[in-house]
């Protein structure tokens, strides 16, 4: 993959982006054709091919900016000097905010994507965040925030478990949309299925 520092405030550069950040969350990354990013951003295939070799260095670069992003933003909530309740409350809507533009085309092919390098960046990316949550869990337990007594082993494998259960079918349909269940999943994960308190 080219290195793209260089392009990154190319305003063709950064309009391809959005477009086809646009594109690939509305209709999934197979459906959408580098002519039709082309077309949507006003930009040749020339200019297209000058910042990225194929369609696969494009979701590359784009898996890699989101997944980082969705990484300083948790961070940023983590280091805010609030009660852990209501960081918790912040992530969950962070977690809506990131998910709300997102079809089920598009969270499908990531999850089940067979090409190796997605996969790949899907599998380091997936590590890298659940080490940064289990760092904010272990200094919140250490802080009195969470029970003494849990395992973080065991908050790794029902975080790793809650992942993998995104892709039961059975699942999908209890929800109107990937968003819903989403939300759902990481409220259930923080609060149980007890009221939370006011």
């Amino acid at each position: 993959m080219k290195d793209l520092h260089e392009f990154e405030q190319n305003t063709k550069f950064q309009t391809v982006i959005r477009t086809s950040k646009d594109l690939f969350y509305r209709y999934g990354i197979r459906r959408v054709t580098i002519g039709e990013i082309c077309q949507k951003a006003n930009v040749s295939k020339m200019t297209f091919y000058k910042f990225f070799s194929n369609k696969m260095d494009l979701v590359k670069y784009l898996l890699n900016k989101i997944f980082d992003q969705g990484i300083a933003d948790y961070n940023a909530i983590m280091a805010q000097h609030i009660p852990f309740r209501e960081k918790v409350e912040k992530v969950i809507q962070l977690k809506m905010e990131q998910t709300e533009s997102l079809s089920q085309e598009f969270l499908q092919e990531l999850m089940q994507n067979p090409d190796p390098s997605i996969a790949e960046i899907m599998d380091v990316k997936r590590k890298q965040t659940f080490q940064i949550i289990m760092d904010s869990l272990v200094k919140a337990q250490k802080n009195g925030d969470l029970r003494k007594e849990i395992k973080p082993e065991f908050i790794m494998y029902m975080l790793n478990h809650l992942i993998e259960m995104t892709n039961d079918e059975r699942l999908n349909a209890i929800f109107a949309n990937p968003q819903e269940m989403s939300v759902e999943l990481t409220s259930f994960f923080f609060y149980g299925i007890l009221e939370k308190k006011k």
